[in-house]
């Protein structure tokens, strides 16, 4: 349990950080973000793998189980895909 509080400390952690850099348009550390934030995931994986009561939220169901966490990988991708993009750099 307490790896996956962890996980879910570092992605807070990651939020913030991805924000910061955001406001100054700093390309090469939102992307150390992303990295950061994807090995988080993978990381966090097995442990709603191994124990799938920690993805539960009882209002809300699951909200971390294999199928949310590889869909934020999926989002993850699009944002580092979207930062290679022309606008970021206006």
């Amino acid at each position: 349990m307490g790896a996956f509080y962890l996980a879910s400390v570092r992605t807070l952690a990651n939020v913030k950080r991805f924000y910061r850099a955001g406001l100054k348009k700093d390309v090469a550390e939102m992307t150390r973000v992303i990295d950061d934030e994807e090995r988080n995931v993978r990381a966090a994986m097995p442990l709603v793998e191994f124990d799938s009561s920690l993805g539960w939220e009882a209002t809300m169901g699951y909200v971390c189980d294999r199928a949310n966490l590889e869909w934020k990988l999926r989002q993850l991708a699009q944002l580092r895909a979207s930062l290679k993009t022309p606008q970021l750099a206006n």
